[in-house]
């Protein structure tokens, strides 16, 4: 790596002897966190359509309606709230095992959360809901973190 972009790259990237092979790793640790949390949200919010959990899906136009979302039933709105967190948490711990970084899966949990947000403004959602989708992400990647530590730990002391 050239003296230029060396500094152009924090420190803590290029500790551990890691150079752009470590970078690539964090990267694609990363990316695979959020396709596999975006991935799993989406199939997730699809299974609860196709469950009896009351209501019809609402179209796009319907939903952007003020109201729309408080007129679906509670647990339609407690099955999406949990994809959140499960979707978060399963994107985290494969970014956090992929990346080998103690900061991919937050920004899993942040980008998810981005998401939650974004969502929030397009579609009207009661009060909790908007709480959640804020909060569930950065839960589901505190889970995650929780367990990658203990598969590192134990990784770690397989190796000595």
């Amino acid at each position: 790596i050239s003296t230029l972009t060396c500094a152009a790259i924090p420190a803590n990237l290029l500790r551990q002897g890691g150079g752009t092979d470590m970078i690539a790793r964090r990267i694609i640790g990363v990316v695979a966190g959020i396709l596999v949390a975006n991935l799993f949200i989406f199939g997730w919010e699809w299974i609860g359509h196709q469950l009896p959990l009351g209501g019809t899906p609402l179209t796009m136009e319907q939903s952007a309606e003020p109201g729309a979302v408080d007129a679906i039933p509670l647990a339609a709105k407690v099955w999406v709230v949990a994809g959140w967190l499960i979707g978060a948490f399963l994107g985290a711990l494969v970014a956090f095992r992929a990346a080998r970084w103690d900061f991919a899966g937050w920004i899993v949990g942040a980008l998810v959360a981005a998401a939650g947000i974004a969502n929030i403004f397009m579609i009207h959602h009661p009060l909790w809901m908007a709480l959640c989708a804020v909060a569930l992400p950065f839960v589901g990647a505190m889970f995650a973190f929780g367990i990658y530590r203990r598969l590192r730990a134990a990784d770690l002391h397989i190796r000595h």
